[in-house]
C-alpha cells in the first residue's frame, strides 16, 4: 500500500486552532474520497520538527489537495449544519432570510430540538456530516442561566459575534490562498475575515493589557478556522444532568480546560476520534497510559473566559 505522505509546517499542534484545523483538512479531505488508487484512507500523524507539526498521509500532491478543499467548502453552502436560524428575543426558529435570523448556537432548546430532528430527516446516508457537526453544538436537554441552549464548550463568541454567523462567512470568503497559507504558514494573521477566537498564539488577555481588547480589530488566519470547524465533529457534546460536556473538555464554564494528544502513527478519522473519547487522556498518568498507542504528547490550555462568561480565547499551551 503507497504511503505518499505531505509535511504541514503551518499546522503545529500546541495551538489549539493548529490542531482543530489539522482534524478537520483531515476530515474534509475524508469526505472528498479516497487519495488514491493506492490508498485506502487519509491518515493523520505527528512529526517533531522543533514543533509538532501535522504530516498528511495518502497523498503528495499539494496542489489536489487545495483542489479538493476548495470542492468540499464550496459543497458547504446549503449544508443543514449552517442553518441553523433564529430570532434572538425568542429563540424561536425562523427562515434564513428572515431579516430577524441570528445564525448561533443559543436557541430555545425546544427549537434545537426541532432543528436536530430536521437535520437527521433530512441527512443523506451517504454523508452524515451535518449530524456529526450539530452533534458537537449543544443538546436540548441543557439550558443555560437564561433558558437559551448551553452551547459547547468550544463557543467562544459574544455580543454582536454569533458562531454559526462567522462560520456561514468563512465559507463564502475562503480562497485558496487561505488553504495554503493555513497549511504550509508562516500564519500572517492579517485577514480581515472572521476568527473564531481559537488561536493561542496570541490571546487578547484584558487582565495583561492596559485597556479591555475585545473591540479591537484583529486579524486572522481564515483557511484554518475554517479548517478547524469541519474539526469540530471530533469533539460532540454530552448532557450529564443537567451540565454539558464536551469532549476534551474539563471543568466549568468559567474555569475549563482542553487537553489533547499528540501521537506519532499515521491515525484514520475514526482512529482519531477514539483516541480523543478515551478516558486515559484525562488520567493523571495520561501520557505513560497512552504511549503504548503512539502518543509522543500531551497538551493542556486553559479557557479563559471574559467576566460575563461570553467572550473566549485559549491560553497558550502546556506541555503535560
Amino acid at each position: 500500500m503507497s504511503d505518499e505522505q505531505l509535511l504541514l509546517p503551518g499546522l503545529d499542534a500546541s495551538n489549539p486552532l493548529g490542531f482543530f484545523a489539522a482534524l478537520g483538512l483531515l476530515q474534509s479531505l475524508s469526505d472528498s474520497g479516497r487519495p488514491g488508487a493506492g490508498t485506502r484512507d487519509w491518515r493523520l500523524s505527528w512529526r517533531d520538527v522543533g514543533y509538532w507539526a501535522a504530516v498528511l498521509h495518502g497523498s503528495s500532491d499539494f496542489e489536489d489537495i487545495l483542489a479538493r478543499l476548495e470542492q468540499q467548502r464550496c459543497s458547504w453552502e446549503s449544508e443543514l449544519a449552517l442553518q441553523l436560524a433564529y430570532n434572538k428575543e425568542n429563540g424561536a426558529r425562523v427562515p434564513t432570510d428572515a431579516e430577524a435570523a441570528t445564525f448561533d448556537l443559543k436557541p430555545a432548546p425546544a427549537a434545537f430540538a426541532d432543528y436536530l430532528a430536521e437535520v437527521v430527516d433530512f441527512c443523506r446516508p451517504a454523508s452524515l456530516r451535518s449530524v456529526r457537526t450539530v452533534a458537537a453544538y449543544g443538546s436540548e436537554l441543557v439550558a443555560a442561566n437564561k433558558g437559551d441552549l448551553k452551547p459547547t464548550a468550544l463557543h467562544f463568541t459574544a455580543g454582536q459575534q454569533t458562531f454559526l454567523g462567522m462560520v456561514r462567512t468563512l465559507q463564502q470568503g475562503v480562497r485558496l490562498e487561505d488553504f495554503r497559507e493555513a497549511l504550509q504558514g508562516p500564519w500572517k494573521n492579517l485577514s480581515t475575515l472572521p476568527s473564531l477566537s481559537w488561536n493561542a498564539s496570541a490571546p487578547r488577555i484584558y487582565a495583561l493589557r492596559a485597556s479591555n481588547p475585545s473591540g479591537e480589530k484583529r486579524g486572522s488566519v481564515p483557511g484554518a478556522d475554517w479548517l478547524a470547524y469541519l474539526g469540530l465533529r471530533f469533539f460532540p457534546v454530552a448532557s450529564r444532568g443537567a451540565e454539558l460536556k464536551t469532549a476534551c473538555v474539563a471543568g466549568g464554564w468559567k474555569d475549563s480546560n482542553l487537553r489533547w494528544p499528540v501521537w506519532s502513527p499515521a491515525l484514520t478519522v475514526n482512529a482519531i476520534r477514539s483516541l480523543l473519547s478515551t478516558r486515559a487522556l484525562r488520567s493523571a498518568v495520561a501520557l505513560s497510559a497512552l504511549m503504548p498507542a503512539g502518543v509522543m504528547a500531551i497538551y493542556e490550555s486553559s479557557i479563559l473566559r471574559s467576566d460575563q462568561g461570553g467572550y473566549g480565547s485559549f491560553s497558550p499551551a502546556r506541555v503535560l
